[in-house]
């Protein structure tokens, strides 16, 4: 009867028991809610990233660029994920310990591999935003015809006069000439067992009985012009790999004044200011056996010298046919045939090419990438045989480039407009209009690939045997992916693709051309009817940069299934704790009616007795 009223107590210190377990699983879940929401912070930039699985992408293919293998100061060394470099930052808010080394050594600085597709194949131009689609699907990894022949590409392809005769019916004298050509050795044949440019000259048809109808000490003259018209028309055919390896670097004006019968015929690496630009027609029977309407004469103060030389050329740029040159830095690797001045100190000597490379004043010209290649690029299309050379040019570029200094000039550039990181937009849209241009970007890499070069001219010439694509993701990019060639990677950066991969870049680069790829069928449909499906075209900007800067995730990230099941064990540790006081609270006022009750009929049968 007589209940003590202290049994409140018990529950009272169930309660302070039940009040320390939930400030246990609170801080717990705080700590682990810091760890979430850092997690979530550096996967922000793929949010607007579809859940697909992405295919190996394709592998760029072309040539190497033309006036590379000068001396220059070496730079970074490969530091990719296979070749292991400096270790880098790991804080998450810093960039990886990039900051700017050299990228390379002087003469390697090709992609390896193919540049993205050399497919034959072509498609129209893209209607929307994303070239014809935001699927975002990679190209296939046998998105790859066989390289173009390196004789062929190495200089790109005949001028636009020359496709032009190519398109109309041959003449008599053009069938005679196509007859010649197909009698002369393929260049892969021609260059086996020669000793020297002027064996290769003669495996062409050019043989000494011409090299003594040129005269020397006089301008170049009427009789004499067939030698130059020949040795253009066959300039395209030539390799570059065997005229590099066979070039002189320097030019001894002494030695060509002096003994210009010996060394006629053979290779010069030129450099120095074009002064002056000519126009020059042949006779119209030479035009239409030579399939040639024009040709150039350009003017040359050769560096460091300054003495004047002659160049005749088949292709410049197209900007000097707008806007004549003055004193424009350019370069050549030409044939010497003649002097044309009698006096010995300057006897201005007279050089042939195929084309005359231009080195305009700014970053790439400074980086020795011949800027008039990229006359030869067209959009939304593969990486045709003529941009081989173009693609190659400009990654042999960046693996030269100093990584900082490409970042600050970038940077600087985005500080200019106002913005911390430039548009892709433009780039989708008009990308003739920003050809060549030095973007800054930051997003989500969903794709990191190693690309072998194949080509073993490529190999010889920029001693690169790989390089590296990146499939980028920008907050403005709108799902559709920005494909980014470089020629190395930060120390430690993983490779890989798929929905888990994700590292966030920060990529300083030039744009190339909107490039075509193949998205090939899912991975679901079975391999009996994969090949009747349609394999669908995307346009993607296609970028070549220095080596990015990567901003790696924490070392030690909770899974986001263990915040979740924190939170809910709070919740339920919450709701236990108020239904154990709603039972206490009961509880007592049961203990408190009984006790009151049985009080008050003792107190009635007291008074009764009384």
């Amino acid at each position: 009867m007589n209940r003590p009223i202290g049994n409140g107590g018990c529950w009272g210190r169930q309660l302070l028991c039940w009040g320390k377990v939930v400030c246990l699983m609170g801080w717990v879940v705080l700590e682990l809610g810091e760890a979430w929401a850092e997690e979530a912070r550096l996967e922000t930039f793929s949010q607007e990233k579809p859940a697909v699985s992405e295919p190996s992408g394709a592998e760029p293919t072309g040539q190497a660029p033309l006036f590379l293998l000068r001396e220059e100061p070496g730079g970074d060394e490969d530091s990719g994920p296979t070749s292991g470099g400096q270790s880098g930052a790991v804080r998450t808010s810093e960039p990886a310990a990039d900051s700017g080394g050299e990228v390379s050594e002087a003469a390697s600085a090709v992609p390896n591999g193919q540049p993205p597709s050399l497919e034959a194949g072509r498609s129209g131009p893209a209607e929307d935003f994303g070239g014809g689609g935001a699927d975002p699907t990679p190209p296939s990894a046998n998105d790859h015809p066989p390289t173009p022949s390196p004789a062929r590409t190495a200089e790109g392809e005949n001028s636009q006069s020359d496709r032009r005769g190519q398109d109309t019916p041959p003449s008599g004298a053009q069938q005679a000439a196509s007859a010649a050509a197909k009698e002369t050795p393929e260049p892969e044949q021609a260059v086996r067992g020669i000793q020297g440019p002027r064996d290769l000259l003669a495996l062409f048809g050019m043989d000494e009985s011409h090299f003594r109808r040129l005269t020397d000490g006089a301008p170049l003259a009427s009789g004499e012009e067939e030698q130059v018209l020949k040795l253009l028309f066959r300039s395209v055919e030539f390799p570059l790999e065997q005229l590099e390896r066979w070039a002189h670097r320097q030019v001894n004006l002494k030695e060509l004044a002096g003994a210009s019968a010996q060394k006629r015929g053979e290779v010069y690496w030129l450099s120095g200011r074009l002064e002056k630009m000519e126009i020059c027609q042949p006779a119209p029977e030479a035009a239409e056996r030579f399939m040639m309407d024009k040709y150039y004469c350009c003017h040359l103060l050769l560096e460091p010298s300054g003495q004047p030389a002659i160049a005749y050329v088949r292709t410049v740029p197209r900007t000097w046919l707008e806007n004549p040159p003055a004193s424009e830095r350019a370069g050549l690797l030409g044939f010497f045939l003649k002097t044309t001045s009698a006096d010995p100190a300057r006897p201005r000597p007279m050089f042939v090419a195929h084309r005359i490379a231009w080195y305009p004043a700014g970053l790439l010209g400074d980086l020795g990438m011949d800027v008039g290649l990229l006359d030869e690029v067209v959009d939304r299309q593969t990486i045709l045989p003529e941009e081989r050379e173009t693609f190659y040019q400009l990654l042999a570029a960046m693996r030269r480039a100093k990584a900082q200094e490409v970042f600050q000039a970038a940077r600087h550039q985005a500080q200019k407009q106002g913005v911390e990181a430039d548009s892709v937009v433009g780039l989708f849209k008009e990308p003739a209009l920003h050809r060549g241009r030095l973007v800054l970007l930051r997003g989500a890499a969903r794709k990191v690939v190693r690309v072998e070069v194949p080509d073993p001219d490529i190999r010889s010439r920029f001693g690169m045997d790989h390089y590296y694509e990146i499939s980028l993701f920008t907050p403005d990019s709108e799902g559709n992916p920005l494909f980014v060639c470089v020629p190395a990677l930060p120390p430690g950066m993983p490779t890989g693709e798929g929905i888990q991969y994700v590292e966030e870049v920060e990529v300083a680069a030039f744009f190339l051309k909107s490039w075509s790829y193949r998205v090939p069928p899912p991975d679901s449909v079975p391999p009996e009817k994969r090949s009747d499906m349609i394999v669908w075209k995307r346009q993607a900007p296609l970028l070549i940069g220095v080596r990015p800067i990567w901003y790696p995730r924490p070392q030690t990230s909770p899974h986001t299934v263990a915040a979740a099941v924190a939170g809910l064990l709070f919740v339920a540790a919450g709701v236990g704790l108020w239904w154990a006081l709603w039972r206490a609270h009961r509880a007592d006022r049961e203990f408190r009616r009984r006790f009151f009750s049985q009080t008050a009929g003792q107190t009635t049968a007291s008074i009764l007795v009384f």
